[in-house]
This record gives C-alpha cells, structure tokens and sequence, in this order.
C-alpha cells in the first residue's frame, strides 16, 4: 500500500507545483486577420520579439502563448503577402491578455472593390506551406475560379508534383512520384471517406477490379477550402507510399461576418453544341447546353460562438465520346530467334469504331455547424452527400478477319495501308448503361485547449453506395453480326497518322450498312449488373503540448487512431439465350432481323468522314422483351460461375499509435522526430470451387455450378508495421528554406488483390487454376526528400526538390504446377494444373526532381504603366529521371501508364486589370509519351504508346462590382485527344471528347439582408 500511496502524493505535489507555476505566469491570447477581407489567418506566426517564443494561429485565427512571466513584451505578428504588425504588451501574474490583430498590405488594396477571394485563399496557403515545420504544399481552392464539373482532379493537376489520370474525359485519380493511385491517400478533413468508385464492367464479366484508389465523382470541388498535399506526410498521417491529399472544408470560423455567394452557370461541348433539344440519347430528345449551379452559405453567430456552413451543387455535363482504331496484324509472326521489331511489315485489316454520348449529373450538399462553448473549447458537427451519374450510350461497328471454321482470306499484296479481306465479319452492338455513386459522410469533433495543451477528438462514419445497372430492361449489350459465311468482303484503306480508315469499301455479301442483313444466327444479349458497397469509420485522438518557453521550445504531439472499410462487392455478366416467342429453341418462331431495332434518334456527328454505321437500340429491345417474355431466357450455367467468382467483402481493421516531437533550436532550425506503428486486420470472404460437390451431376451443367460453387471461404489475416521518420527545416532567410526527410512508407495491397478467389481454366493451352493470395504483404519504401523553398513579395514561392524511394516487396505473380495426391489443395484435382497466384517480391526505385514557381509580377513592374502591371504566372515541372518497378512477372521495367509518365508539367500566366475588373488566365498541362502496353519481349518487341499530348485551359472573368462576376472557362479548349495510343509508328487507336465550356454568373450576396437571418 505505500508505493500506490506515495505514488498519489507525488502526483498531487507535481499538480499542486504545476498550478503554483501557472499561477504565477500570465497567458497571452487572441485573433489574426485580415482587415481587408474579414478572413481570420490561419498560420500567422506570433512571436516574442528576443525569444525563441512562438506559435502559429489556428484556422479560426486564433493563438494562445501559455506561461508567459510577467513583464512587457514587444509581440509581433507576421504573415505572408501582408505587412507584419508590432505591439507591447504587458503580462501581469496569473493575467490573461487578449489582443486582436488586423494585417493588411498596399498591395491589397483595391480603389472600388475589395481583394478577390482567389488572391487571399492563394497568400493563406503560401503562408501555411512557408510555417510549417514539415513539408506540405497547400492550394487555395479559389485559384482557378468555377471548375469545370466540381472535379477536383481538374484543380489537382496544376498542383505540382501531381499527375492526374483520367477515364475517358474525365479527371478519375491522381499519383504521385510515379505511383499507382492506390498508393496515395485521399481525405477530407483529416478523415478517410467511403470511396466504392466505379463497378467493374468488363464484356468478358470478369473484372475484379475493387480498388481502394479514390475516384473524384465520389466529391466536388464545391465545399472545399483547401488542398494540403503531404509527400512525406508526418508521422500523425498514413505513411502512404504516393503521400497523403487532404480536402479542408468551408468553415464558418474562418472569416469575420458571412459569406453568402451564388453561382449559375451553363455547360456546352464544342461537339455536341447545339441550341434546343436533340435527338437522342435513347428514347428522347436531349437538351445538349446543360445547367450548373451552387450556393455556399457561411456565418458566424452569437459572438462568433456559433458557425453555420451550408453548401449546395449541382452540375450536369454531356461529351462525345468518339473511340475509333485501327488493327495491323504481322506479316510474318516473330519468333524468339527473330522478335518483331517497329519495322517489321504488317498488314491493316481491322476497323473499330465506338462512339456515343456520355451524360453526368452531379448533386452535392453539406451541413456543418460549430460551437464554442468557450474560448478553450469547440464542438464540431457536419454531414455531406454527393450522387453521381453517368449516362453512357456507346454504339460499336467493327470489321475484322477470322480464323476458324468459314476462314478470312488476305487477298495478296496486302500492307499497312491497303488490303482486301474476303468472309470478314462484321459487328454491331450497342452498350448502355447508368452508372450511380452515393456517398454519405457523418463526422463529429471536439477542440478542448487547456494552457499549453490542446486535444482533438475525432469520429467520422461514411457509407458509399455504387451500382452499374444496364438499361433498359438490365439490357447492357444487344449484338449481332454478320459471320463469314455470309460472303462479306472489304477492302480497308488507311494513313499511319490517322485511327480510321481513309478509304471503306464493301466489295461483295449483304449490304453491312443495312441492319436487315443481321439476324438471330448472330444474336447475343447480355446484361452485367454490378455493385460495389463501402462503409467506413474513423476515430482519431491528437494530443498536442506547446512548451514554448523551454530553451529549445518543444511541441509534443501523440494520439491514436482507429480506421474500418468494409467492402462489399457483387458483378457478374448473365448472357441471355435467344429462344423465340414461345421460349423453344429450334421452332418456326426463332427469325428475328436485326432491323426492328434500328436507332433513329441517334444524332451527333462521327469523326474523320466516316460514314453512319448502322445502330441498334436497347429500348426498341427492352419494348420487344416485354411483349415476349419468354423469348430471351438466363439458362447458360456459365452464368452462375460468374456472378459466384464476382460476389465478395472485405472488413479492414486499421490501428495506429504515433509520437512525434518538434524541436525549435533557434527561430531558424527545427528538428521534427517521431514513429507511427500500425496494425492491419483483414477478413474476407469469397468464392471458392470444389468440384467434388458436384458429383453425380451432369459436368458443366448449370446444377453442376451450382453446387460447386455453393460455398464460401473466409480468410484472415494480419500483419504490424512500424514508420520511423526525421525531418528537418532550415530558414536560411526570413524568406529561404531547406528541408530534408528521411521516412518509411508502404502501399497495402489492393483490395482486388486480397479479395479470396479461385478460377479454374479447364480450356486454356496451359490449364491453370487462378487463386488470390490473402496473406500479401504491403509494398514498402525508404524515401528521401530534400527541398529548398523561396518565398517572394507578396505571395509567391520558388521551390526545386529532390526525392528517391526505394521501394521492396512489390506483389509479382508466382506460378507453379499443381501436384498430385490428396493433399494439393484441391483435393486431389487439378494435378499437372499450372497454380497462378501472387507472392511479395521485386524492388524498384523511383528517383526525381520537382520544380515549381508561382508569382505575382506586379511588384517587379512598378516602372511600367499601370495598365500592364498585372501579371501573374505559374509553372511545375516533375522528372523523374529514375523509374523503375518490377512487372508482375518479376522483369524490371519502367512502369506502365496511366500511372506513370517519366515527366509532366504544367504552366500558366495571368492578367489582371488595375481596377482588378478583368482577369485572364492560359494555362496548359503537358503529357509526354509513354509506355501504355510492353511487348511479351520474346516474340515481339514492339511496345504500345500513348502519344504525347497537351491540354490547354482557360479562364476569363468580369467583376461588375465587388458582388457580381461573369466567368467563361473552357476546357481542352484545342480538343486534344485525351488518349492517342501508336504502335510501329502508326496510330492504332484515338479517343476524342470535344473541349467544354462553363459560363458562370457569380453573385457575392455578404451584404444582403435576410430576412430570416438579417445583420
């Protein structure tokens, strides 16, 4: 009982020695703004003039300096872009000063309108990125003003470091340094959210692509404040090999008064402009000029104790979608002795074109409020919701050779831009689908500060629902064809610079533009359901301690935090059986020509002089399905395997604990250390084959799959890492900065990779059993940084840096041959069988450098007149000279696209008027040519590139007065094709969508009286 009891008494004498301290010391506290803008400043630095003392303000713009003695201090504040303020102050015992703070610069102002938001959002970012004791790049979400669509990922490719990937036209992820997206790790307001994406579709059913990468349909641009991006993130962040992206929020507290702001605007493409209503897509005309709009509402009440933030979105877009390519096939095939080279002679007998129009339409909405129950203490609430659609339409017209019974004949002579092909087949099928996202974001926060101390506790529940579901009728694909022994011929004419033919003549068979020479002999109707489920949970507790007044002041910092995914997964392509009318097969009924369901509302142009393929339409089949139930039937037992393979869920467990500490050795150098130690819990469950349940059924019958595929496996298991990692800041000058970091990151595996599966391929060349291996470990990476940071009048910011990773453990397939007896696995089965999986193995490495700038010019063109004083530019240049990654066979390769391009950039300059009434933006991003598809490297050595390509953007705004704005931004505004894929030297495939365009009208309401709120 004395050790216990003495132990009290010690911790009673410290407590009673702590508040005898606090007691004699006094507190200084209070507010930093912007007296030009009304916004609080997140990030001024405070500090006591002769001290090593110091902080930086909240996001609210609050500070607080603990355990000051008593006495007279000269405090200043400084901030970038605005001019720093000086101030005495006296402390007395036990006192607590408040003082309120109000920065402002010649530079910003205006002679009729106060500064625009995009200026300040630019200065209060820079000002972060500059403070900060670890390296982090921070953008306003205003700079580029209305965002085509709320993409983020179109904000996010002007950041430097960054490469936006796309899916069709649309900004899908991001990487960054060359990895794959699902290595980077996307937040908002430091919370994982649900992310389910898009379904995978596939025409075969059977994609298993579940990955965990963050798609930008899953939000909008509209509710967000800021972008932090974290490339060594800091030890209470995930060590994510790509880095950590964080979306801040709007928030009441961020700005003095309110912000009231309505935004209306309209979407055209160049290729689909038309005024009125059009035909098509479907079944109706369509309005082809959609509308947008937003409204964000912010304030602060009752003393600025309570903030009220609500924001709305709505958006909706159509695109072309043109895909057209061209097949060349080897003249003479390469062999290992004489691989394939790029002037190997091929021949073109291939054409595909798919094309069709592409609908979105985009709801977002958030709620948040906030209270302050006192100066040290913050409730935080909020809920978001964001929905998502895409309507695709694709029609699809190929004409292609083929081997088999009714052989294609190459007539002699044939080349790369000329050749006949008798008994060719043709197809004709159309694609139609809804793609919907729903995802649902509940969080709630607690600030508590107590002197030198401060807490937050965190809890967010997120749920994201995702479906693809065919129209009409679950109709995804109707198709038919002309076969071989319909006598088809054609002579295909083609240029290597063009995806089309030059030249397409039908030279004998039934007329291939006239859908009455299809029939049900050709027939094939699909439908490919998919749905994909995520339900998340974050909690998180910081603890942060500011002993600001120690010698070398020290601020400690640790927490915990706990994350849950639980994904739920379900595809799987049914192919209807064509049965006639009366649901028999081989009756008098079983004729139906393709023709009564011709597509006569389709109305938008086709690229390259090509002439209108023949269309189908779903609908026309859906009405035909409804009239004659009995006519298309699910009886193909291959349909059960696939919808059992495609049906699976993970639950993924994720704890961590960190600790960190910062050092401040002088007002120049800082040295932050610390650890973060994880542990990852999986369970999953999923298909498996055991064929012995089907004994005594037919083999290959649909009772056959059934019962082999009747149960389910359940995997587990776990593994624990540790992340050590040191940075260190150097502030050369007030204005100069070093940085350095040494870390250990990782990429966990992906979900589809985890996900429990096996495939037997009985058919194949090589028979092979496909199975998932559950227990992969992560991808892990030593990384270094170095960066040098120069901060410029009033806002800009020069920075060049290097990084290196090394990266161990990548996921490689590993396959062996099954081997007889009991005891293989599968009961026997399957002996002689190749058994295809995946096992940890292979290094890479990833070297770089990493240039950007960003400048307002106006302060180094005074001697010019005032009228061409108002430039601005910016450029980001990312090489990484270094790249290399193993393939899933182990051989070292640079990594494929889209993830990887060895360099991008980015630039763009600006024109603001003196008055600051007229602002002009160009901006540009620049891809190179990459690697898109390796040769196998034994028989052919001829790889498959993406063409360099160049995106071109712009923004032109008038400011009628401080409230109301006009905008026009254009996208892709020169219609380059977003992928351009050349092998041989000649361009095998193109997809083009046209250049977009916003027209805005923007209304700053802060001054208006509501009458329900008033001022």
């Amino acid at each position: 009982m004395k050790t216990p009891l003495r132990l009290v008494a010690l911790c009673a004498l410290a407590f009673s020695s702590l508040a005898s301290l606090q007691a004699q010391t006094g507190a200084i506290t209070g507010t930093v703004a912007n007296s030009s803008t009304r916004q609080f400043l997140t990030a001024a630095e405070v500090r006591v003039v002769g001290t090593n003392t110091s902080t930086l303000t909240d996001r609210d713009g609050t500070f607080t300096l603990p355990n000051v003695a008593p006495g007279t201090y000269n405090l200043e504040v400084t901030y970038s872009g605005l001019d720093p303020e000086q101030r005495t102050v006296r402390v007395g015992a036990g006192q607590t000063v408040r003082e309120e703070f109000n920065l402002t610069s010649n530079v910003y102002q205006m002679q009729a309108f106060t500064v625009a938001a995009e200026m300040e959002g630019n200065a209060a970012q820079t000002n972060k990125q500059k403070k900060a004791d670890f390296f982090v790049t921070a953008v306003s979400a205003d700079t580029l003003g209305e965002v085509p669509e709320g993409n983020i990922g179109e904000f996010l490719k002007y950041v430097p470091g960054l490469q936006v990937n796309y899916v069709n036209a649309d900004a899908s992820t991001v990487s960054v340094r060359g990895q794959d997206p699902e290595s980077t790790l996307f937040m908002i307001d430091g919370m994982v959210p649900p992310a389910a994406g898009t379904p995978p579709r596939s025409s075969t059913g059977s994609s298993d692509a579940s990955s965990r990468a963050f798609e930008f349909t899953q939000a909008s641009i509209t509710n967000i404040e800021s972008i932090e991006v974290f490339k060594a993130p800091p030890p209470w962040m995930a060590p994510a090999t790509g880095g950590v992206i964080n979306a801040e929020t709007k928030n009441a507290f961020a700005q003095k008064g309110r912000v009231f702001r309505v935004v209306t605007s309209v979407n055209v493409n160049t290729d689909m402009m038309k005024f009125g209503p059009a035909e098509g897509p479907g079944q109706r005309s369509t309005w082809r000029i959609k509308p947008a709009g937003s409204l964000a509402y912010s304030e602060a009440f009752l003393d600025n104790t309570l903030g009220l933030t609500f924001v709305y979105g709505e958006s909706h877009t159509i695109n072309p979608t043109h895909n057209n390519a061209m097949g060349y096939t080897l003249l003479t095939g390469g062999t290992i002795a004489a691989p394939a080279t790029e002037a190997s002679p091929v021949r073109v007998d291939t054409f595909t074109l798919v094309d069709g129009p592409e609908a979105k339409h985009r709801r977002n909405s958030s709620v948040s409020a906030d209270y302050k129950l006192g100066h040290n203490t913050v409730l935080k609430t909020g809920i978001s919701y964001n929905r998502f659609l895409r309507q695709s339409r694709q029609h699809t017209f190929r004409l292609r050779p083929i081997n088999g019974a009714g052989n294609s004949v190459i007539l002699p002579g044939a080349n790369d831009r000329d050749a006949t092909v008798q008994n060719g087949q043709v197809d004709v099928f159309a694609d139609y689908s809804d793609a919907i996202s729903q995802n649902y974001n509940f969080n709630a926060a607690l600030q508590q500060r107590w002197g030198r101390w401060r807490f937050d506790g965190l809890a967010a529940y997120g749920k994201s629902d995702s479906k693809t579901v065919d129209l009409p009728e679950f109709i995804n694909s109707v198709q038919f064809n002309l076969l071989p022994n319909r006598g088809v011929a054609y002579r295909i004419q083609g240029s290597p610079d063009q995806p089309a033919p030059t030249a397409l003549t039908q030279l004998a068979g039934p007329d291939l533009y006239d859908l009455a020479s299809y029939d049900q002999r050709s027939l094939s109707v699909q439908t490919q359901p998919r749905f994909q489920n995520d339900r998340t949970t974050n909690l998180r507790a910081d603890l942060r301690g500011n002993f600001s007044e120690w010698r070398w002041p020290v601020e400690f910092r640790t927490g915990a935090s706990y994350y849950k995914i639980a994904r739920r997964k379900a595809a799987g392509q049914i192919v209807l059986s064509f049965l006639g009318p009366d649901g028999v097969a081989g009756t008098a009924d079983d004729l139906l020509n393709a023709s009564r369901f011709a597509d006569t509302t389709y109305g938008d142009k086709f690229l390259y002089g090509i002439r209108t393929p023949p269309l189908l339409d779903p609908y026309k089949v859906g009405v035909y399905m409804r009239e004659n139930p009995r006519t298309f039937q699910d009886i193909q037992p291959q349909n059960v395997q696939r919808q059992a393979v495609n049906t699976q869920n993970l639950t993924q467990l994720i704890s961590a604990l960190y600790f960190a500490d910062t050092v401040r050795f002088s007002p120049r150098l800082s040295l932050l250390t610390g650890v973060r130690v994880e542990r990852t819990e999986n369970f999953a469950r999923g298909a498996i084959r055991i064929n012995s349940l089907g004994n005594g059924l037919v083999v290959n019958s649909k009772e056959w799959f059934q019962a082999i595929y009747s149960r389910t496996q359940r995997v587990t298991n776990q593994y624990d890492d540790y992340f050590p990692q040191a940075q260190v800041t150097y502030r050369v000058s007030p204005d100069a900065v070093l940085r350095a970091s040494v870390s250990k990151a990782m990429s966990r595996p992906g979900i589809q990779t985890i996900l429990p599966n096996t495939t037997v391929n009985d058919t194949a060349t090589i028979p092979n059993v496909t199975v998932n291996n559950n227990a992969l470990l992560p991808t892990y990476s030593r990384n270094f940084d170095v960066q040098f940071e120069y901060y410029t009048k009033p806002a800009g910011k020069v920075t060049l840096g290097l990084f290196d990773k090394k990266i161990t453990n990548y996921i490689i397939s590993d396959v062996t041959i099954i081997p007889p007896g009991n005891d293989n696995g599968f009961e026997g089965q399957y002996a002689g069988y190749e058994l295809r999986t995946q096992d940890n193995g292979g290094t890479g490495r990833f070297r770089g450098v990493e240039v950007s700038a960003n400048q307002d010019l106006r302060p180094y063109l005074q001697f010019a007149p005032e009228m061409v004083r108002g430039w601005d530019v910016f450029a980001n240049y990312t090489n990484t000279f270094k790249g290399e990654a193993p393939d899933r066979s182990g051989r070292i390769v640079q990594p494929t696209a889209p993830n990887f391009y060895k360099w991008n950039a980015n630039y763009g300059i600006g024109y603001q008027s003196p008055r600051r009434t007229l602002y002009a933006q160009v901006r540009t991003v620049i891809y190179p040519r990459a690697v898109q598809a390796y040769a196998n490297g034994t028989t052919d050595q001829r790889n498959t590139y993406e063409a360099r390509h160049q995106r071109w953007d712009f923004t032109l705004r008038y400011r009628f007065s401080r409230s109301y704005a006009l905008e026009l931004t254009g996208a892709n505004i020169f219609e380059d094709p977003s992928r351009k894929f050349i092998q041989g030297n000649r361009v095998t495939q193109q997809r083009d969508y046209g250049a977009s365009y916003v027209l805005s009208f923007t209304a700053n309401l802060d001054q208006l009286r509501l009458p329900f709120i008033g001022r």
